[in-house]
């Protein structure tokens, strides 16, 4: 299988100024115009032959599909919120042993997808997305979605939804349930930054769907979070506790930190639905798992206030 070598030898030749024709005598145009988009393959001998003319080195598949798995298995981690750090490592090691500019853009990817999950502020990502997208036929098409999604979660990051928006709608055309799965994902924290709650509950009940074919259930749990803000703001706040306390059951069961943002969402919405005990109830829960979390003390002392409890307010 060497239907990936195509677009590698498609820039080169680009590159070069050559035109299919000058290639005749060793393959006919219309099969090389289908190995250069992925579509055909050729038998090695011929694309070492094609990789000649063109001054380019011929690598087997085998050559690139380390650094290939090693980029997806560590898409995979992040999907299941798993830890990175060693997959990221190996990865990093295969810089020196990068042969030809095809494997380097794979792995360039690579790099790109983990510094991006991990916000480094001094990493140059503006220059990385230029790149990938100048040597964008480098990378077979699942790879080409993939990154993608990766760069619209860059200009999240960046506050620039309307490019976000732009890559996780080509992402989200991907074969793959988990990429597409989530530039679903993505797409709803911009949806619900921006108000538009009706678009992210589809969103979102998309992206859970996906998820729930391979049962990634930590990730359920974020796209679970991010719907019960999407209930909360349409004020349907019945639903959006309903969610919630869903999302504080999934937690304990896969022992997930960070419970205390759930019990933050949960106080707040029964304080704007008026529920009063229950702003109390879910703010001494979260006081059992944070005692520096300020804001609960200030949601109890509303609560007490229209509850005429006036000592308890003022305590």
């Amino acid at each position: 299988m060497n239907r990936h070598l195509g677009p590698i030898f498609r820039l080169h030749r680009r590159e070069s100024g050559l035109r299919l024709a000058q290639f005749k005598e060793i393959v006919p145009v219309s099969k090389l115009s289908d190995f250069e988009t992925g579509k055909k393959d050729l038998t090695q001998e011929t694309v070492r032959k094609l990789y000649a003319i063109i001054g380019m080195e011929f690598h087997a598949i085998e050559d690139n599909a380390n650094v290939s798995i090693m980029v997806w298995n560590l898409f995979t981690a992040i999907v299941k919120s798993e830890p990175t750090a060693d997959i990221y490592k190996k990865l990093y090691q295969q810089k020196s042993s990068v042969q030809f500019q095809g494997e380097y853009i794979i792995w360039l990817l690579g790099v790109f997808i983990y510094r991006v999950y991990h916000a480094e502020d001094e990493y140059l990502y503006e220059e990385d997305i230029k790149r990938l997208n100048k040597y964008i036929d480098y990378l077979e098409p699942e790879l080409q979605k993939l990154f993608y999604d990766t760069a619209g979660g860059y200009y999240i990051s960046a506050y620039d939804y309307k490019n976000a928006i732009m890559y996780f709608d080509k992402a989200i055309h991907s074969n793959n349930i988990e990429i597409q799965a989530m530039a679903f994902y993505h797409k709803t924290i911009i949806l619900v930054e921006q108000g538009y709650y009706v678009e992210g509950l589809d969103c979102i009940k998309r992206a859970i769907s996906l998820f729930n074919q391979n049962l990634y259930l930590k990730r359920g749990v974020m796209c679970n979070v991010l719907l019960g803000n999407l209930y909360s703001g349409l004020n349907d706040y019945a639903m959006a506790e309903q969610v919630y306390v869903q999302c504080l059951n999934a937690m304990r069961q896969l022992s997930l930190p960070n419970m205390i943002a759930i019990f933050n969402n949960l106080t707040w919405i029964s304080l704007l639905w008026g529920k009063y005990d229950k702003v109390l109830q879910y703010a001494n829960e979260a006081e059992k798992h944070s005692k520096t979390h300020e804001m609960m003390y200030f949601y109890k002392s509303y609560a007490y206030h229209k509850m005429n409890m006036r000592n308890e307010a003022k305590e």
